[in-house]
């Protein structure tokens, strides 16, 4: 099935280098309207945002060492995935919040630096149980795929101010691929799962 331009992608792969073991290490799952808020250890390690095909491909927009249009097979191998199509928009509105997102971050550089603050985050609320999600990454510089798709969906809040609203609860520096998976499972108004392998 074809990736509709816009979609949400969440991967959670079977590599095991450093940063995929490190992201299901220290990310976690928030359970959306549960007072107070739980969460579950995340398996999530990379987002990325369906793209217009290109050399008759699906393709994804996405951070990976820097911000680049690659295609969506590379990242289908070994992988669980979820593709959650965007419902609540018209495609004017899609297209626009893609092309907001492609031109201000395309060719941007990987946010390494920014990747030891999610492992404070996590022992913050997992230790302490505080909610730091607002609190400033302390090396934002470059974008990491999370970020990427944090920057796309607050471009398409500005048709949905509750999705705004909701993305508020964190800063795009401290919103993880789980993060990802929290947002677009808590609208099914807005984002539907069309494809997922698991």
């Amino acid at each position: 099935m074809p990736l509709k331009p816009g979609s949400i992608l969440i991967f959670s792969n079977k590599k095991k280098d450093i940063l995929s073991i490190g992201q299901k290490l220290f990310t976690h799952e928030w359970i959306e309207h549960v007072s107070p808020k739980k969460f579950n250890r995340g398996d999530k390690t990379h987002t990325a945002i369906a793209w217009f095909p290109q050399a008759g491909q699906d393709s994804v927009l996405e951070a990976y060492l820097c911000t680049t249009i690659d295609p969506f097979s590379q990242h289908t191998k070994d992988t669980k995935y979820w593709v959650f199509e965007p419902i609540g928009f018209t495609d004017a509105q899609i297209e626009e919040a893609l092309n907001e997102t492609y031109l201000k971050y395309a060719a941007s550089d990987y946010g390494f630096m920014e990747i030891p603050w999610f492992i404070y985050r996590f022992y913050v609320e997992a230790i302490l149980h505080k909610d730091i999600r607002k609190q400033h990454n302390w090396f934002p510089g470059g974008n990491i795929c999370s970020q990427l798709a944090w920057n796309y969906l607050y471009a398409l809040g500005k048709y949905k101010p509750g999705l705004r609203i909701h993305l508020d609860e964190w800063r795009s520096t401290t919103f993880h691929s789980s993060d990802s998976y929290t947002i677009v499972t808590s609208w099914p108004n807005l984002f539907t799962l069309k494809q997922q392998q698991l």
